[in-house]
């Protein structure tokens, strides 16, 4: 090497070490300081992940020294979905991990990362939106990766998707404050469960999306079930009620196809509740066009536990 290309290659480390020095200086300083109780990479940045939320709940409420006998994943219909509370009656101890607009890729690294800490294997119920297949990652990953209690899963997710945007979350989930809060769920009860009280209370216009297929979430979703299968997980997928309303069953229909077409070649059972008989109609039991509310709850969860007894994937606990 000449003089003059050496000369040419410390310049370019040192600049590059300059660069890194100053890109962590103002990293720092923007998830450090705070305004109006939201950091300063908000405003510079506003698609970086809040502080808070259900990832940071559920991470937390989890208890690997408990025995949980049913293990709920899935979007934002799981931790709606399934109130431990109500399987406690039925004598089931459950566990909520459900998380908003939660990617299939983003569940398989819960499911790796929780259920090995549980001694007996629980029952897992994965709930099947139709919209998990047609999400992207970046945003599920992201609220995971800078709220989850567990840095292993973090560093999993930032070396799942190895690029600027993870790294750049990663990078504000070590430097922000460990005291800080952004988002705060008032309806939070336990174990990764959210109650909504509400009912919906208006017509719904007809139904126009169509349904676009995310690869990259389809793939996640199998993979997830071959593991769970590997590993010796009994699993069933559910789809739970949605509101009655003209246009969607175009719009579900590929999508149930694509689910059960996966749970075939895995030999698991897929539960479509969507279009449910005699609950779909009713509105007292939705909190909104996708969303059950208490009351449609404590029905649906127990129309599940029935049809998991009928079909004899889920024993009846044998009471003392």
């Amino acid at each position: 090497m000449t003089a003059g290309s050496r000369n040419i290659v410390s310049h370019i480390v040192v600049f590059s070490l300059l660069t890194l020095f100053f890109y962590l200086i103002l990293a720092f300083g923007l998830n450090r300081l705070a305004c109006s109780g939201r950091r300063l990479m908000l405003y510079v940045h506003p698609m970086t992940p809040r502080v808070g939320g259900q990832e940071f709940l559920f991470t937390r409420d989890f208890d690997p020294d408990e025995q949980y006998d049913i293990f709920v994943v899935g979007s934002s219909h799981a931790y709606r979905g399934y109130d431990p509370r109500v399987f406690q009656k039925h004598h089931f101890r459950l566990f909520n991990a459900g998380s908003s607009a939660q990617h299939p890729v983003v569940t398989g690294l819960v499911l790796k990362n929780m259920l090995p800490q549980i001694k007996k294997k629980p029952f897992v119920i994965i709930d099947v939106y139709d919209r998990i297949l047609e999400l992207d990652f970046q945003e599920s990953s992201g609220r995971m990766m800078m709220n989850c209690s567990d840095p292993n899963l973090a560093k999993q997710i930032l070396f799942y998707r190895l690029d600027v945007v993870t790294i750049n979350n990663f990078i504000s989930r070590i430097l922000k404050s460990p005291d800080l809060k952004e988002v705060e769920i008032k309806d939070y009860v336990q174990d990764g469960y959210c109650m909504r009280r509400d009912t919906l209370d208006v017509e719904l216009d007809p139904f126009t999306q169509e349904f676009v297929l995310n690869l990259d979430a389809v793939n996640g979703l199998e993979t997830c079930l071959n593991w769970l299968n590997m590993q010796g997980y009994s699993f069933v997928l559910v789809s739970h009620p949605m509101p009655k309303q003209s246009g969607f069953e175009a719009y579900h229909t590929p999508a149930a196809k694509v689910i059960e077409s996966m749970a075939t070649r895995q030999g698991a059972y897929f539960l479509d509740f969507t279009e449910l008989s005699d609950f779909s109609e009713h509105r007292y039991y939705f909190s909104d066009e996708t969303h059950l509310n208490q009351q449609g709850v404590e029905a649906f969860n127990g129309i599940l536990l029935d049809s998991l007894y009928a079909l004899s994937v889920l024993k009846q606990p044998a009471i003392p």
